[in-house]
């Protein structure tokens, strides 16, 4: 119960930072400033070889990734990361639960980036993410890592496509693509 309430204070605090960063960023943007947000679809698979049976688990989920960054200079930003899961399979392995449905999901990046020409970049991101799925009890922590690239219609919106590696540890790996919108500020 206690670990869950950790996890709940976690997600609204995530939640309440990037409400107060989009206010800012409003507020901001007459001064010019580099803020943007992001709001994308994942594509994951998650395996598991650490079941502790003879099988693993491997699945495939769904999940609603917001993103907001800051453009500190013209090759790199920082950006905040909070995902919902909306799908995954569920699966049971002797007496445990194993779901590639991620309950939560909260990272922080820095992104260095190169334009190529006027309407596309290239960018890669480099962190930490935290994890956790339903019916898992812990969280999966951990340095994550991405390749991607954006193609800009307007000087304001975008669309983007990106790798991720949310989770690499032991014989338990999470990664996936994600398609999403960019607005600039």
């Amino acid at each position: 119960m206690k670990h869950s309430m950790t996890s709940k204070t976690l997600a609204v605090a995530t939640l309440a930072l990037l409400c107060a960063t989009g206010v800012q960023a409003q507020t901001a943007a007459t001064q010019g400033t580099g803020v943007y947000t992001e709001l994308g679809y994942s594509f994951l698979r998650f395996k598991d070889g650490n079941t502790g049976g003879l099988k693993s688990f491997k699945g495939n989920g769904g999940m609603l990734r917001g993103i907001v960054g800051y453009n500190a200079h013209e090759n790199l930003a920082v950006e905040g990361m909070v995902g919902l899961g909306v799908s995954g399979k569920k699966s049971r392995l002797g007496e445990d639960f194993y779901s590639a449905k991620p309950k939560n999901m909260f990272g922080v990046f820095v992104k260095p980036k190169v334009a190529l020409g006027d309407s596309a970049e290239l960018y890669g991101r480099l962190g930490y993410a935290s994890a956790k799925f339903d019916g898992d009890d812990k969280r999966r922590n951990g340095v994550a890592w991405g390749l991607g690239a954006a193609y800009r219609f307007t000087p304001e919106l975008s669309i983007t496509a990106d790798y991720m590696r949310y989770h690499s540890k032991n014989s338990a790996a999470l990664d996936g693509l994600t398609l999403g919108v960019n607005y600039r500020f």
